[in-house]
């Protein structure tokens, strides 16, 4: 893809990636179904622990907006934006996504970056799930209880074939949960 394009959409894009402070070569990812927390745990390690946020969302809303969403594939602007913020000193990355369907891309681009790789993985039952997509959602929660099913397959799958660094279990606190992730993602050794 012509990086012009990229940059196209990353002056749009880039109003949105919530800069952290930190300098440590780490990549936070989750492995999760939507409504599991990803968002509210991004967003404290941003505030409370200074990473660097992509959110999927905001990525695939730059797309559309810079008029490219039928010819950007998002995993490869996903990679080209990696690599773009740690030319720019950006180095604790969290990924407000899912990784579920891009696990070896990512974890790659890691391992060719020498960055520690940190894999949460969040399990909320379907009836929570439910709740929080109602109450999140409004007026477009059928789509995503639509193809809900798909997502948690999807997750079940991975979680069998990955080693998770930290599993977070059904109620757990946000700001205990951001507080393990950042000092696990934090300490010294690169995975």
């Amino acid at each position: 893809m012509n990086a012009g394009v990229y940059e196209d959409i990353y002056k749009i894009h880039a109003s949105s990636i919530g800069l952290g402070s930190i300098y440590k070569p780490t990549l936070v990812v989750f492995s999760a179904i939507p409504g599991s927390g990803k968002s509210e745990l991004t967003k404290r390690l941003v505030a409370n622990h200074g990473f660097t946020r992509l959110a999927n969302k905001d990525i695939r809303e730059a797309i559309k907006q810079a008029g490219h969403m039928d010819d950007v594939v998002i995993g490869d602007y996903t990679l080209w934006i990696l690599d773009k913020l740690t030319q720019q000193g950006s180095k604790s990355i969290v990924f407000d996504r899912n990784i579920d369907q891009c696990y070896e891309l990512i974890k790659k681009w890691a391992h060719n970056n020498n960055y520690k790789f940190v894999v949460v993985q969040i399990e909320v039952g379907r009836e929570n799930i439910e709740k929080r997509l109602h109450k999140r959602e409004g007026d477009k929660v059928s789509y995503v209880l639509s193809v809900l099913d798909y997502y948690q397959n999807q997750h079940r799958q991975i979680t069998q074939t990955i080693q998770a660094d930290i599993v977070l279990n059904e109620d757990y606190n946000l700001d205990d949960a951001a507080r393990l992730i950042a000092e696990t993602a934090l300490a010294s050794k690169v995975t």
